[in-house]
């Protein structure tokens, strides 16, 4: 995902070069063994409660970073601030 991501920011319309079709093939096997190891770590686990809250707790944190980034908060929030009656 680390290649594929700034390979598809500078060249949007995927050319044809097999250097940049590699990064790509590289960067969409990301996901697929991410999965697996996900899976693989859920059967291998002591404790699933405690492994599903890890899972949960990092998935969150992603989340919340995307949102903090993204600065859909705090537009919502100036947004708030400047309609308020006086």
């Amino acid at each position: 995902m680390t290649t594929d991501h700034p390979v598809s920011a500078i060249y949007p319309n995927y050319p044809t070069g097999w250097r940049i079709i590699l990064l790509h093939i590289l960067g969409r096997l990301a996901a697929p063994i991410f999965w697996f190891f996900l899976v693989e770590g859920c059967c291998h686990t002591h404790d699933r409660k405690k492994y599903d809250l890890a899972c949960f707790s990092f998935q969150s944190s992603g989340i919340l970073h995307i949102i903090l980034h993204s600065g859909f908060l705090l537009s919502r929030f100036r947004l708030r601030c400047l309609t308020r009656p006086a």
